[in-house]
């Protein structure tokens, strides 16, 4: 059933119906300090994925290839 929660991690509470993301939440997330900071306005992130959609939305660069949106459009 996809009601079903795999795993409750008693620490902060956080429930998760697929295991990976479970998994991901103890490896990343859990009780760990962000590894990955902002180089535009130092906001951290636990998650790598969390800063590149950061990176896009808020200061409209990609992270990737180190280049502005706009730029990195212009090279595909």
């Amino acid at each position: 059933s996809s009601d079903l929660v795999l795993g409750v991690f008693g620490f902060c509470g956080r429930t998760y119906k697929e295991k990976f993301s479970l998994y991901r939440h103890f490896r990343q997330e859990c009780g760990v300090e962000p590894q990955y900071r902002c180089s535009f306005c130092m906001k951290t992130f636990k998650r790598k994925e969390s800063l590149k959609s950061h990176c896009i939305i808020v200061h409209n660069f990609c992270i990737l290839n180190n280049l502005p949106l706009k730029q990195l459009k212009n090279t595909i």
